[in-house]
């Protein structure tokens, strides 16, 4: 049985750049950007309170929006599953 499960829709932010510092100190975009997914859990213990987690998404330009879909549905997957194992 599951320890927790989803309430309501996950929520995107919006999304950003990821950049990096090159050789000389200066901040250059990647191929990359992320969003933050707010997820809305309930315990089903009957104990805890519901509680909002935030986890991290990193997408890479060349995904088109099927693939960015998709990636997005496995991380909130692979977070629940490492909070119901």
């Amino acid at each position: 049985m599951a320890k927790y499960e989803i309430t309501g829709t996950p929520v995107l932010s919006n999304e950003w750049d990821i950049f990096t510092v090159d050789e000389n100190g200066k901040q250059v975009p990647t191929d990359t950007y992320g969003v933050n997914i707010s997820i809305g859990l309930h315990p089903t213990d009957g104990i805890a309170p519901d509680f909002t987690k935030t986890i991290v998404s990193v997408s890479h330009n060349s995904q088109n929006g099927y693939e960015v879909d998709t990636q997005r549905q496995q991380d909130i997957l692979d977070y629940m599953n490492s909070i119901n194992a």
